[in-house]
């Protein structure tokens, strides 16, 4: 995130082959920086998370994909990232949904 201009670094994922998989990958993506904004706006703060379970995950992700299990970071138990994921999609409906992706953001509940 740049402060000054008020951008948000998203690094490029593997390409993806299907449209319909760009569609939610983007819809997720622009969910998420919505629901982070409004949070941000509203005087909400995040919370820290301590830099080895980001670093850890960021090992368990590059090596396993969607297939593996991250690190929940509020109870630093290990989950499988396809729950993390549809869990993520689940509370970012609000923001989707006044984006107008919500079909798109549901797309990462599907096989």
């Amino acid at each position: 995130m740049h402060p000054t201009y008020g951008t948000l670094e998203v690094r490029a994922a593997d390409v993806q082959t299907h449209l319909d998989d760009s569609a939610a990958l983007t819809a997720l993506v622009q969910s998420l920086a919505s629901a982070l904004a409004d949070r941000y706006d509203q005087g909400g703060t995040l919370p820290v998370i301590p830099s080895e379970r980001i670093a850890e995950n960021m090992a368990l992700a590059a090596r396993d994909g969607v297939y593996g299990s991250l690190i929940d970071f509020e109870t630093g138990e290990r989950v499988q990232t396809s729950t993390s994921l549809c869990r993520l999609a689940h509370r970012l409906l609000p923001s989707a949904d006044e984006l107008g992706c919500t079909d798109e953001l549901r797309a990462l509940n599907e096989p």
